[in-house]
């Protein structure tokens, strides 16, 4: 008689579900690491400051500066002709 394995039981559900999400999780690090690489920043950047890296090769500004108008300056003489 051949012996065949179970394929239902709480132990291959487990052993599925840990194939599934660690499966899941190499799946983001391979394509983390795809984006990283073939991205426009050097990987020491990334490394340095991964959010501002991430907002800047989405096409995002990571350090906006707010420009301010300067005072008004009173007209000239001639201006008001």
């Amino acid at each position: 008689m051949i012996h065949r394995p179970r394929l239902t039981g709480a132990g291959t559900t487990r052993r599925l579900a840990a194939l599934l999400v660690g499966g899941a999780v190499v799946a983001v690090i391979v394509a983390a690491a795809v984006h990283i690489l073939r991205g426009p920043l050097p990987l020491a950047a990334w490394l340095r400051h991964p959010v501002a890296s991430l907002a800047l090769s989405r096409g995002e500004n990571p350090h906006p500066i707010h420009l301010r108008r300067p005072p008004a300056a009173p007209r000239s003489a001639l201006a008001g002709r």
